[in-house]
């Protein structure tokens, strides 16, 4: 279901996001890329620390008012057995 949003600029949006992620309890949210395009489609590139953390950004970036599409490049060490 979609809600109408008015217009937000991409460096408007890349600032919001910028925000909403260094305050969601990340283990090190410096290390999140945001990047927006001029259709507010959004691509997170960085280290993050688990699975947990990738989908965490992933839904902070989702519920954000604006945010047209998101493509997730975060990547994070994978558990050895």
């Amino acid at each position: 279901m979609r809600f109408p949003t008015p217009p937000v600029t991409a460096i408007k949006l890349q600032t919001d996001l910028r925000g909403i992620i260094d305050a969601g309890g990340l283990s090190n949210s410096k290390s999140v890329q945001v990047l927006a395009d001029g259709n507010n489609n959004v691509t997170l590139r960085g280290t993050v620390k688990d699975d947990e953390e990738a989908r965490l950004v992933e839904g902070l970036v989702r519920l954000t008012p604006g945010v047209g599409g998101i493509t997730n490049e975060l990547t994070f060490p994978v558990a050895s057995k």
